[in-house]
């Protein structure tokens, strides 16, 4: 499990976050963002998803 404040914390840039989220997924690392408690559930489920 990782957890980080917010999204953007994972990277300088949109290239970025989205390779760190890939790379997390690839280590089955479960993402969790605090700032965004209402979403979680949908997060979680775009992560975990292969469309990445």
């Amino acid at each position: 499990m990782f957890i980080v404040e917010a999204i953007d914390r994972l990277g300088r840039n949109y290239d970025e976050i989205i390779e760190s989220v890939n790379y997390l997924k690839r280590k089955n690392v479960q993402l969790i963002i605090t700032s965004l408690p209402i979403m979680a559930e949908a997060i979680l489920s775009w992560i975990s998803s292969s469309r990445i």
